[in-house]
């Protein structure tokens, strides 16, 4: 039987949830995340010169390396508390730190394939990607929460999404959309001052923070729309 939720009861219980996992989700996201981020970035500003800060400076080849170090260790970090808070969501907090670590070389596989097959159908057309883009919506839900193969898990997501898909399409459009401007808000506060270059360091860690708020909200609300999908099939 069709398991009719709508847009207000979904944001409910995302907003719900939010709120009593913020505690636990954000500080996870701190440590783990954020934090050891930042670190390496003020080491490329003030070190190696990478960023601008009032001049240009020459980007040697010892910066590019660390460059390719801190872009693959944040890749890494990120994917650690993304399948954390798919976990942490879905209810599944028993030993949530080793699992999650556990799963994060063979999540970095999922995403890597994921943006392999979704580059690849907007280089045919775009609308194929976007298509797809909305049928694979909780292909790295699945993948986490359920066990299952990379194919198998967009496979799975699909089959979820196939009755429900402009459903979906809307559901996702208003939660960037609404997301957008209140990144947008937080970012324009902070855009005199990263223009001066004296702040940049603090602009940087406002962005990591809002981003982070940001993405457990909406991991939040398309895992409360995966289950309730789940519930209907």
């Amino acid at each position: 039987m069709e398991n009719k939720v709508g847009f207000g009861d979904l944001f409910s219980s995302a907003v719900n949830n939010f709120k009593k996992g913020f505690k636990d989700c954000f500080s996870v996201g701190l440590k783990y995340y954020i934090i050891p981020t930042f670190i390496l970035s003020l080491i490329m500003t003030f070190v190696f010169g990478v960023y601008r800060i009032g001049f240009e400076k020459t980007l040697g080849f010892g910066a590019l390396l660390f460059l390719l170090f801190f872009i693959i260790v944040s890749v890494f970090l990120y994917i650690f508390v993304e399948v954390y808070l798919v976990l942490y969501f879905a209810g599944k907090k028993k030993n949530i730190l080793s699992v999650s670590k556990g799963k994060v070389w063979s999540s970095f596989l999922f995403y890597l394939v994921f943006a392999i097959f979704v580059s690849l159908l907007f280089l045919l057309l775009i609308i194929p990607g976007v298509v797809f883009l909305v049928f694979w919506v909780f292909g790295f839900y699945i993948f986490v929460l359920e066990d299952k193969g990379i194919v198998e898990s967009l496979g799975a997501s699909f089959d979820l999404v196939r009755d429900n898909w402009w459903r979906t399409l809307w559901y996702g459009i208003i939660i960037v959309f609404f997301m957008g401007i209140i990144n947008w808000i937080a970012s324009s506060i902070f855009s005199s001052s990263l223009e001066s270059g004296i702040f940049v360091s603090l602009g940087t860690i406002v962005s990591m923070i809002v981003s982070m708020i940001i993405n457990i909200f909406v991991t939040s609300f398309f895992v409360e729309y995966y289950k309730t999908r789940k519930k209907g099939k």
